[in-house]
């Protein structure tokens, strides 16, 4: 995890989720007995020097779409930055506890290899909306069908 001690770290402080209770990233990972499943690719981003990379990239869009946010160590920087983040995750478990971690967010249960992204990034744009897409999960084939369906 983030070093408590480095100014601006999003993992070690103290938050207030959805339900109001005030905990640290590691509480909030324990609070859901939480562990990476790495039949689904899940790997959790724990870096703040990548989480603040993300975050500068993300400066001056109007929405943010992630994707695999797992427990949402990213996604919340990145609604506390941008404002609207819409994340999709094939996990349930992920999908409750970055809902509770990133108040604000839109947490949506949904598997990004299924969906008909052309339609869905139409929406988007026509709302005028700027978009980041954050596939930090996606490796290998699944990235190639990923980009396939984008196209």
């Amino acid at each position: 995890m983030g070093s408590s001690e480095s100014s601006g770290s999003y993992l070690p402080r103290a938050v207030h989720g959805r339900d109001g209770a005030e905990i640290s990233f590691r509480g909030h990972v324990e609070r859901f007995g939480l562990v990476p499943d790495k039949r689904l690719g899940q790997h959790w981003l724990t870096s703040d020097k990548a989480i603040r990379a993300i975050c500068d990239r993300a400066d001056g869009l109007s929405g943010v779409l992630e994707i695999g946010p797992g427990p949402g160590v990213l996604t919340r920087p990145l609604v506390e930055r941008v404002g609207r983040v819409v994340a999709l995750d094939v996990d349930q478990r992920m999908v409750d506890a970055a809902g509770v971690w990133a108040d604000g967010a839109q947490v949506i249960l949904a598997d990004a290899l299924k969906e008909d992204w052309g339609a869905l990034l139409g929406i988007w744009r026509s709302r005028g909306a700027s978009f980041l897409i954050c596939p930090i999960t996606l490796r290998g084939p699944s990235w190639t069908r990923f980009a396939n369906r984008l196209g």
